[in-house]
């Protein structure tokens, strides 16, 4: 047996589930940089993550490799590092490897100095050479080989190769800052329009991904144009997503990606901030269009996560693995056999509405050979997405209800993906931020409560002058908050705030906005990773891009505005501008890239509404206003309240400065809400 490395110390459960092999890990940290100079070794850095399916098998074929650990033992310094726990150092090397090879993804593979200083980079990499694939034995002992015969050449090229990126993210940032105005929202449009896919919703080809916050920004253009192929857009990815194998029928909750146009078969981890994602755009369609499915879909995400994501603490874990007895998809796949032992009579008719074969649907990634298993999904005539007068997704559902819950306990019998039971203080605020707003707008009392229990966990694990930090397990906090850490805990607090009037939350969400504006923001007006006391590492930059969670930016962004709204002080409003100024440069050449940042720019540039309600706090209209603003869609509008002795309720309609329409009671509400509807 295998003697347990260094991971065995550390909480990430990506880094214990490689103690075991035979390469002698480092995690990251001054004592693998300082073991690397001394003996003057270059730096294997792997970096990854629980749930990633080809990290998993990277480690089967060469981490658990005894000759692939004795070159890495004889010839580097290992060190692994779990990217969800350090996005910065995950950030540094993912430029530098797009950079280098056009492309990126996990595990990351990266050669580099005792200084850091990368000078090769790579994803995935199998064992030997594969075709036109660079096997890792190969690159180890030919990178070793120039690193013994070489070693001043490979620092120089090095400090060259870090040096000239540096270079490259400065001028992007350097001269005037460009306008930013609302033509930015046409060709964010534009390009929206030129990659989506008609027939099965969704953009581009495959590999598809769920882009909640592309959607969102599609929702709120529909919002304020009326145009109605901007939401059609929305509706039918809404549709085919959850038609398709992406979503999981036995369970609820939507796999990472599909790596198929259709949306059939899945990349089957489940992570937590897809899960949020993408119950804020069901949310957010259902209230743009009254249509009850998405509002089903918004329950069932928020089920799952609350049934198999929650911590003991009151958090939310990260996600979990795709792969089972060291197969992927095994936990979520079935054979026509094995239905029919569990359905009986029912299993043809269920089989028939989620489209198994005999011989199965899933194919093997590797050989596009049928496994014999198959993917529940919902074919329907033409295309996954929804068709007038075919049956809903939700509705087959429930007509084979009792079909469901007999696989769903039959499923608790298997072998479950791991579980990566590390809670990150971005990722659950962005989760609970989600179940708040959900539990507001359906009137549903349980589901705020647990957003609310997540964003009390979060803001008690605080440390002394209100640091945050990272990481939560095992009961211990640790790692320093980033930005996108506070970022979202403070649009969490301020979420409910709104959905609850305590203007403790709305004192903690703008103590948050204080701390970022202070010690995140440099002085060019970007916001790093990393406070003004952070580790420095290579290379110095931030990214406002919007991937598969919205960045830092965007979120912090998003707070000042409502911050501004909500409490008039332009302080807000300024801060948000630095923002937007110090990242013009990149926004106005690509704005695809920003949509959630788009999203609240809208609101700034187009917009503003802030609607105050007045009344005594525990007064039955005041709820009942709340409620009902609640269950609107109004992506423009901030809600806050003002304590008074009033005659039941009154509601102010407000612009950036000034309220112009006072709104007396519940009836006059309803009749303007009425006249603010989309038809």
């Amino acid at each position: 047996m295998v003697a347990a490395n260094r991971l065995a110390l550390e909480k990430s459960p990506y880094l214990q589930s490689h103690s075991k092999n035979p390469v002698d890990w480092y995690p990251w940290g001054e004592e693998a940089f300082a073991r690397a100079r001394d003996l003057e070794r270059p730096i294997f850095l792997s970096i990854g993550y629980s749930t990633c399916h080809w990290c998993h098998v990277m480690e089967r074929e060469s981490f658990e490799d005894e000759d692939v650990a004795k070159i890495l033992n004889d010839n580097y310094v290992a060190i692994k590092v779990d990217r969800e726990e350090r996005p910065d150092i995950d950030r540094v090397y993912m430029r530098v490897c797009q950079s280098l090879t056009g492309r990126g993804g996990w595990p990351l593979t990266i050669l580099m100095t005792p200084e850091g200083n990368p000078f090769f980079a790579a994803t995935y990499l199998p064992k030997e050479n594969r075709g036109q694939a660079t096997g890792l034995i190969g690159l180890l002992l030919s990178a070793a080989d120039l690193w013994n015969k070489e070693p001043d050449r490979v620092i120089e090229s090095a400090k060259k190769l870090i040096n000239g990126l540096q270079d490259a993210i400065e001028s992007q940032y350097s001269g005037e800052a460009p306008e930013v105005n609302p033509h930015l929202f046409d060709v964010a449009c534009r390009h929206a329009e030129t990659t989506y896919d008609a027939k099965y919703g969704g953009f581009g080809d495959a590999p598809k991904f769920p882009a909640p916050h592309q959607l969102s920004f599609l929702l709120s253009r529909y919002r304020r144009t009326g145009k109605p192929h901007l939401l059609k857009m929305v509706t039918t990815t809404l549709d085919g997503m959850r038609a398709g194998g992406l979503w999981d029928h036995v369970g609820g909750g939507f796999h990472r990606y599909s790596t198929d146009r259709k949306w059939l078969t899945p990349h089957f981890e489940k992570m937590l901030y897809d899960q949020a994602g993408l119950a804020k755009i069901y949310l957010d369609t259902y209230l743009a269009t009254g249509h009850e499915e998405y509002a089903l879909t918004v329950r069932q995400i928020l089920s799952y996560v609350d049934r198999d994501l929650s911590s003991p603490e009151g958090g939310f874990c990260c996600g979990e693995d795709a792969d089972s007895e060291g197969e992927e998809g095994l936990f979520y796949t079935w054979t026509g056999a094995e239905l029919e032992t569990l359905l009986g009579d029912d299993a043809k008719a269920f089989m028939a509405s989620f489209g198994v074969l005999p011989e199965g649907n899933f194919l093997e990634e590797g050989s596009g050979t049928r496994s014999g298993r198959n993917i529940l999904h919902v074919p329907l005539p033409g295309q996954f997405g929804l068709q007038s007068g075919v049956e809903q997704p939700a509705t087959r559902e429930t007509r084979h209800a009792d079909s469901l819950k007999k696989l769903f306990e039959a499923r608790k019998g298997r072998i479950r993906p791991l579980l990566d039971d590390k809670v990150l203080t971005g990722w659950s605020a962005f989760a609970a931020t989600a179940f708040i707003r959900a539990g507001a707008a359906l009137g549903d009392e349980r589901i705020l409560k647990r957003g609310k229990v997540c964003v009390d966990f979060l803001l008690s694990t605080m440390g002394e002058g209100g640091t945050l930090y990272r990481r939560h397990k095992d009961g211990e906090s640790s790692i320093e908050g980033f930005s996108e850490d506070y970022a979202f805990l403070g649009r969490a607090a301020l979420e409910l705030y709104t959905a609850t009037f305590e203007n403790y939350y709305l004192d903690r969400a703008a103590n948050l906005a204080d701390t970022l504006a202070e010690r995140f923001i440099c002085e060019g007006g970007t916001l790093s990773d990393t406070n003004d006391s952070g580790e420095e590492l290579v290379l110095d930059f931030s990214d406002a891009t919007d991937t598969a969670m919205p960045s830092s930016t965007s979120v912090a962004y998003e707070l000042f505005i409502g911050l501004w709204l909500l409490t008039g002080d332009s302080l807000w409003e300024e801060r948000g501008g630095r923002l937007v100024a110090a990242n013009a440069a990149l926004l106005t050449r690509y704005p695809e890239a920003f949509t959630h940042l788009l999203t609240s720019l809208s609101v700034a540039l187009e917009s503003a509404r802030r609607i105050e309600v007045v009344g005594e706090r525990d007064s039955f209209d005041v709820a009942k206003a709340r409620e009902t603003l609640a269950a609107k869609y109004m992506p423009e509008t901030f809600i806050g309240f003002e304590e008074a002795l009033v005659n039941g309720v009154s509601v102010r309609i407000c612009s950036k400065t000034a309220c112009h329409t006072e709104l007396k009671g519940l009836l006059e509400l309803d009749e303007w809400l009425k006249r603010e509807s989309i038809d």
